[in-house]
């Protein structure tokens, strides 16, 4: 049996003794409407049925065919279009494609969408937000400040210096709103000193203000509004093929490893294979999740879970330090933990474990 390396916090090693005693999850309360339409942008976040008709073409062709032939419906013009970021298999022979919405070739911020073609090239599920109506919205501007100039008015505004684990960021984007969108900096600045942050600024492209701002560490609990949404009750298969009922949250038309039935919540994030920590919360289009790529998140938000539960069936707590603390759990691949564990070992107890199968592991974090 071949050794891969894990790390897990103090905590759920504490807890593997006790899983066998810990409570299941809660049952969901209501089925998913079928079809419902966002307050900000009015445009389908999520459609089921038969989409079109059976097809012999790629499936990415297919639903960019359904967008084409939708744009009525989103109230697109020319200068929208829809990129593939990615496309990969399901078990039931089908495929899930992901799209980002670009406006004038800049991606839309928040306009990202999923959608599940079966294996007789029928769309079925179609999910996400799209954001309509840019053309009468978009501000437009002759000019535009750099990328240097909305990093410095971010690290301006945070008012000290951190210690970087990557160079900042800052990408283009189109920031919609209510009656205005606007070209705007996504800035990121990723650091652990001196203390952790995941500071997500939105710099004004024309003006140099700041539109938006939010540490995505601190804010990825029950009260940040970019992952509010309804409690829900999904499916994943684990690295070792055996299938777990998940508590995710169902916001815009996604699915996220986010409980909030346990204390201050349990997160599960996507690290993605970079050194940005702890990455975004994983999503998913169908609540199901059951690619391979899942596997090591399905384990990390599950476990999670079940430490939560042993402390507070064995010990009575709540959660490890009895005031509800958030358990945070980041996936990335076995690469990456090596590659970068120097940055890992600041975030959790580094402990070695035998896993049969997959190259993607988890991380959970304090």
């Amino acid at each position: 049996m071949k050794k891969k390396v894990v790390s897990l916090s103090l905590t759920a090693s504490l807890a593997l003794s006790g899983l066998v005693a810990a409570t299941g999850f809660a049952a969901p309360s209501a089925d998913s409407p079928s079809k419902k339409y966002t307050k900000s942008h009015g445009a389908p976040e999520f459609v089921a049925g038969k989409l079109t008709n059976p097809s012999e073409k790629a499936a990415k062709d297919i639903v960019l065919g359904y967008l084409k032939a939708s744009k009525e419906k989103y109230n697109l013009d020319t200068n929208d279009s829809f990129v593939v970021t990615s496309q990969e298999a399901d078990k039931l022979g089908g495929d899930i494609v992901r799209l980002q919405q670009v406006y004038n070739g800049v991606p839309v911020w928040g306009a990202t969408q999923a959608a599940r073609v079966d294996e007789n090239g029928v769309l079925k599920v179609f999910s996400g937000t799209v954001s309509k109506g840019l053309g009468d919205k978009v501000v437009r501007t002759s000019s535009k400040k750099s990328q240097r100039d909305a990093i410095a008015v971010a690290e301006g505004d945070l008012g000290y210096k951190p210690e970087y684990e990557v160079t900042p960021t800052a990408e283009l984007v189109v920031y919609p709103g209510e009656d205005q969108a606007v070209y705007a900096y996504h800035v990121i600045l990723n650091f652990l000193s001196p203390e952790p942050g995941n500071y997500q600024y939105f710099v004004n492209a024309a003006t140099g203000e700041i539109i938006n701002k939010f540490n995505a560490i601190h804010t990825a609990g029950k009260n940040n509004p970019s992952v509010g949404g309804t409690d829900t009750v999904g499916s994943g298969v684990g690295v070792l093929g055996d299938t777990k009922s998940l508590n995710t949250l169902l916001s815009n038309g996604s699915y996220y490893l986010q409980d909030n039935t346990r204390g201050n919540g349990v997160f599960t994030y996507d690290a993605k294979n970079r050194q940005r920590t702890p990455g975004s919360l994983w999503v998913d289009a169908d609540n199901n999740l059951n690619a391979a790529y899942d596997g090591a998140a399905v384990d990390a938000h599950y476990y999670a879970g079940l430490t939560y539960d042993y402390y507070q069936s064995t010990f009575g707590r709540n959660s490890y330090d009895d005031r509800g603390a958030a358990l945070k759990s980041l996936s990335t691949t076995e690469e990456a933990i090596t590659m970068h564990s120097g940055m890992v070992s600041k975030w959790c107890t580094v402990m070695e474990m035998e896993l049969r199968s997959s190259r993607y592991q988890a991380v959970l974090m304090l």
